[in-house]
């Protein structure tokens, strides 16, 4: 293993050891104290084989250096880093009980889990992987305090924020990771007081009961039913039927095409950028694309990820606004930003320039570095012209809003390569290849 090449992955506070990539993969070494625990939940095949069914990362002994007295496990990898600052509510949701599920089955072998905050889940596109084969603990007294409270805090506290669409607080409160005292001190005031919560840790002799009732909790939290303003924003695209191509409009025959493309020439990752409820997203599938699906509109891709979870389809729906993507934050900055976990291939905005300009003012040619830092190779992009329906009255006093100002913002970064007519026909669908 090339030390030079090494990565390391966790913030550092783990004393059992410390996730690392090198070259594609994915590895954790543990340090000597935690290696004969480490060694013992290895050998238990029927633990690791129940615990993997649910959601816990696939993982094996990679090597074992006695002079350095080193032992590094490999992890399965994961195909994109998502936060759960970019989850929907209904992926929070499915995290939180993964965790239930797994404390379940570690209770039954004496063993529990240290913590249970999301930041020890990834999404293998719609399904939720227990990462952090550190947090695994003994239990002397089978008490799952272990992981009780920050459970509460992580999981509990903003699926309620978000059932009752407070999230403009949800949005501060998860971004006071890298202050993990303060936050703490926050969440545990709101555990202290919500007596509801502590029943499920009382000691009790039916313990399954107590897991079960927390289950039961967590499913019940639902979001309240609300339209927001671009739900079902590309409506008659979600009952194409991707068998029937006669049904495609020239916008979706376009982007069809040039997805094939790109495919046919060994670009194997897309990133739809203002995805909706993903019509795009899944026809990039169907192609063969590893696929990212972001949109600022929470419940659209809330909507996206309930219709494809259990589908094994490979797409990662993720809630960010394109303007504001996620930064670098936590404990030293440890989590990385937006572009450098989510960089695709290709990027696809359909219908999304216009709005981003005319409506959140980004310019041209900030949205053409913004869309470079996603993009490894080539750009799909839809432009709407200035005799469009849907934008002719919102142009007074932008005379910069031109076909042409467009291509020579894009100019200094990509090379257009080929347009092609959208619907209606006062759009356009261009392609780009980064530079």
């Amino acid at each position: 293993m090339l030390l030079d090449k090494i990565k390391y992955l966790s913030p550092g506070i783990d004393n059992n050891g410390r996730a690392f990539r090198c070259g594609n993969e994915i590895y954790r070494e543990i340090y000597p104290h935690a290696q004969p625990f480490c060694r013992s939940l290895l050998i238990d095949k029927q633990l690791i084989k129940e615990l993997t069914e649910i959601g816990f990362v696939e993982t094996e002994i990679s090597e074992f250096d006695e002079k350095s007295q080193k032992l590094i496990l490999k992890h399965e990898k994961m195909p994109f880093i998502s936060y759960c600052i970019e989850w929907s509510f209904d992926m929070l949701k499915d995290a939180a009980l993964i965790i239930i599920d797994l404390v379940r089955i570690l209770y039954t072998h004496n063993l529990t889990l240290k913590d249970g905050h999301p930041y020890n889940i990834l999404f293998n596109y719609t399904k939720p992987i227990f990462i952090d084969f550190s947090s695994i603990m003994k239990s002397d007294s089978r008490k799952k305090s272990a992981w009780e409270a920050s459970f509460h805090g992580e999981f509990v506290v903003p699926l309620l924020m978000q059932s009752n669409n407070l999230k403009r607080i949800l949005r501060w409160y998860s971004y006071w990771e890298n202050k993990p005292e303060q936050k703490g001190r926050f969440y545990s005031y709101f555990y202290k007081l919500w007596l509801l919560w502590r029943i499920f840790f009382a000691d009790k002799r039916d313990c399954y009961y107590s897991f079960r009732a927390l289950e039961n909790f967590v499913r019940k939290i639902k979001l309240k039913q609300y339209n927001t303003e671009w739900e079902n924003y590309y409506s008659r695209g979600q009952t194409a039927k991707f068998e029937d191509s006669t049904l495609y409009t020239n916008k979706e025959k376009s982007a069809i095409y040039y997805m094939e493309l790109l495919f046919s020439k060994g670009q194997k990752t897309l990133l739809d950028i203002g995805a909706n409820e993903g019509w795009f997203s899944l026809a990039a599938e169907k192609i063969g694309y590893e696929v990212v699906a972001f949109d600022c509109d929470e419940r659209s891709i809330n909507n996206l990820y309930t219709k494809i979870r259990g589908t094994n389809k490979k797409i990662l729906p993720l809630v960010m606004d394109f303007t504001k993507p996620t930064e670098r934050y936590g404990i030293g900055n440890v989590w990385m930003c937006a572009s450098d976990r989510l960089k695709c291939d290709v990027t696809l905005s359909m219908a999304v320039l216009h709005h981003l300009t005319l409506t959140q003012n980004m310019h041209f040619e900030e949205f053409a570095e913004r869309l470079a830092s996603f993009t490894k190779n080539y750009a799909i992009i839809e432009f709407v012209g200035r005799e469009d329906i849907h934008i002719r009255n919102r142009l007074a006093n932008k005379d910069w809003y031109t076909e042409q100002n467009f291509l020579k913002a894009m100019e200094k970064i990509f090379c257009l390569q080929s347009e092609l007519v959208s619907e209606p026909n006062t759009r356009k669908v261009f392609l780009f290849k980064k530079l």
